[in-house]
């Protein structure tokens, strides 16, 4: 009987050790399904954030190339325009480049002495200076004319004119158009009006055409305009 009651003891503590044996790795087994568990989690998290940044990444390298695209395709088109304007008006002086002022000498009788055009890429305008002979005293008077200036850039036109050299009638091409507007100041009753041109001559210089003050000519020359220069 005490036999039995010792082989039965024995049985007891046998499977109590292994039970608490066993438990420490139960536990071990759970921290590592947790840690694993936790680290799973960890991996999907940066996965996600690491896809999310590309995809930002690619949308701004998206907007970037988008936006240099349409940069160079403006400039391409300002380009286009500007190269299809020298080609439309071939014959425009380019006013930037001009000093100021412009003095512009007549020769001959009945016209004036000098046309002077000054601020031409501000606020232009056009000063007209003419003597006036047999005034009071007989003293010789200059009569000075200053007026507000229009400029235009004018498809090509051809305009026959008196060359300044020899008088000669020539036909030459414009784009550059002067429009005399509102007088600024007069000292004498004189008013001049109509439309002057700008051209570059041959000469590399540049050539003011004007209306014929002069006047005498025939019939067949009253289209006829003046060439002055500098």
């Amino acid at each position: 009987m005490k036999k039995l009651f010792c082989v039965i003891l024995v049985i007891f503590l046998t499977g109590c050790s292994s039970q608490k044996a066993n438990e420490p790795k139960k536990q071990e087994n759970s921290t590592n399904h947790t840690t694993s568990m936790k680290s799973s989690a960890n991996h999907y998290s940066s996965s996600t954030e690491t896809s999310s940044n590309n995809k930002l990444k690619e949308t701004s390298e998206s907007a970037s190339t988008t936006q240099a695209s349409a940069k160079s395709k403006n400039e391409v088109s300002t380009n286009v325009e500007e190269a299809n304007s020298l080609e439309a008006t071939p014959y425009a002086v380019d006013l930037s480049s001009l000093n100021n002022p412009l003095v512009f000498n007549f020769k001959g009788m009945n016209v004036p002495t000098s046309i002077t055009l000054e601020n031409l890429n501000s606020t232009p305008t056009a000063t007209f200076r003419t003597k006036l002979f047999g005034a009071e005293n007989g003293q010789v008077k200059e009569a000075i004319n200053k007026y507000e200036l229009s400029i235009n850039t004018i498809p090509t036109k051809e305009i026959r004119i008196f060359s300044a050299a020899d008088n000669s009638i020539r036909t030459v091409k414009v784009n550059t158009e002067l429009i005399l507007g509102t007088n600024i100041s007069s000292n004498d009753e004189q008013n001049r009006s109509g439309t002057l041109y700008l051209f570059n001559n041959k000469n590399g210089s540049i050539s003011l055409i004007t209306p014929n003050y002069a006047g005498n000519v025939t019939d067949d020359q009253k289209d006829v305009m003046l060439e002055v220069i500098q």
